[in-house]
């Protein structure tokens, strides 16, 4: 029976280690530079015009930020509707998207979603595309929406852990011109302004 060399095995346990080490170090470092998605708690209203100017909508924005060392690709945001079951899930839009609603959020960086819009009327808008608001049916780009929204805001990445935020969108503004909000309003649903 052959025995092999201390110093033969040595080498062996060395090189094992080292290869063990450098999959360690990097799993380590790969997760340390993941992408980490946020939904930020900040809305941001502002009023539009139809064309003609007839009627004033408000439409809101919603930032995401990747907090993360590496950029988060292929990020796509959803509305989901917990009224039905199952729940009814629209693609909403990004700010300025590519032509399949997604875009890539660099490290550190923001990018905005434009959620939604409702009218004077009380007529609620979801999901957006890079041409604006436009009108479809439920779930298409630039729907109309019958009812208000009890659901949660949720946004993936193709290598990244996906972020989800509860979410209620009334089709009345409140006194402070809000419509969207992050935390369940005292008085919801809504009935109107007093």
């Amino acid at each position: 029976m052959a025995f092999i060399s201390e110093t033969l095995l040595g080498v062996i346990l060395g090189g094992i280690i080292a290869f063990v080490s450098s999959i360690l170090v990097n799993l380590i470092q790969d997760y340390i530079k993941r992408p980490i998605l946020l939904i930020s708690d900040i809305i941001t209203f502002w009023g539009m015009a139809e064309e003609g100017g007839e009627s004033l909508w408000t439409a809101a924005r919603i930032t995401v930020k990747n907090q993360g060392g590496t950029a988060a690709e292929d990020c796509k945001a959803t509305l989901i509707d917990l009224h039905d079951d199952p729940p009814i899930e629209m693609r909403v839009g990004w700010l300025i998207p590519k032509g399949d609603f997604t875009v890539t959020i660099n490290a550190d960086d923001t990018e905005s979603i434009d959620l939604c819009a409702i009218n004077p009327k009380g007529v609620l808008l979801i999901t957006t595309s890079e041409s604006g608001y436009g009108k479809g049916k439920i779930g298409e780009v630039g729907s109309t929406y019958p009812r208000q929204i009890t659901g949660q805001l949720k946004v993936s990445a193709s290598n990244a852990k996906q972020c989800v935020k509860k979410i209620w969108i009334s089709t009345v503004l409140d006194r402070k011109a809000k419509f969207v909000y992050f935390s369940k309003p005292e008085d919801w649903p809504p009935k109107s302004v007093s």
